[in-house]
């Protein structure tokens, strides 16, 4: 009986301190986790924010270009000696050049923010697969640990069942060399009063004897 409660306290006991051991595991991981999750928003924050600045510069170039290209169109106008088709020209070559400058920062615009989002993908792809890769180890551990906490509970089951086994077997030996014991007590008591009567009985028929060879000697005188 109380090894048997040892042994279910120890097993009660060793769950407890594996509960304890899986829990602080997976708070580790998801503290891993936010972590990693804290800095590829940080770093996609910066990565558009300096995308951000690079488009502002470009848009600022524009503008200083465009107001450059007006002022010398404007002094040009102003001139008494420019011809129409030349300032046509200058014109239709300042609206090319304009032109030309817009496709070029779309073009730059729109592939540098192509490659920043695919650098976003891939960076969150990255994460997902090692928050994917933690989770289905930390959950393989988990399987593990208590296929492992059940054998050996199955195993000191049958520990105490073993032990409970024994304890009978010992208490029913005892049981029986007891039971036999007080038989045999009861045996030699009953022997004992039985000698005892047979001898009283003796004394008595020895007495009654020595009475009788005391009288015929009593008559033979």
């Amino acid at each position: 009986g109380n090894a048997a409660e040892k042994a279910v306290k120890a097993l009660q006991q060793k769950h407890a301190e594996e509960k304890k051991k899986a829990m602080a595991q997976f708070k580790s991981f998801k503290a891993r986790v936010q972590d990693r999750e804290t800095a590829i928003n940080k770093a996609v924050q910066e990565k558009m924010s300096k995308l951000r600045s690079e488009i502002t510069a470009l848009k600022k170039k524009f503008d200083a270009r465009t107001q450059e290209v007006q002022g010398l169109a404007g002094k040009l106008q102003n001139s008494a000696n420019i011809s129409q088709s030349t300032l046509d020209e200058m014109r239709a070559s300042h609206q090319a050049e304009v032109d030309q400058l817009v496709k070029d920062s779309n073009e730059k615009y729109q592939a540098m923010l192509m490659a920043k989002l695919d650098e976003i993908d891939q960076l969150r792809e990255t994460h997902e697969k090692v928050v994917s890769e933690q989770t289905e180890k930390y959950q393989k551990d988990l399987v593990e640990q208590r296929a492992k906490s059940k054998e050996t509970e199955a195993e000191l089951r049958e520990k105490v069942e073993s032990l409970q086994k024994e304890l009978d077997t010992i208490q029913d030996t005892l049981g029986s060399k007891l039971e036999s014991l007080l038989l045999n007590v009861e045996t030699l008591q009953e022997q004992k009063l039985k000698l005892t009567t047979e001898k009283s009985e003796l004394v008595d028929k020895i007495n009654s004897l020595q009475e009788r060879i005391g009288g015929m000697q009593r008559d033979l005188e």
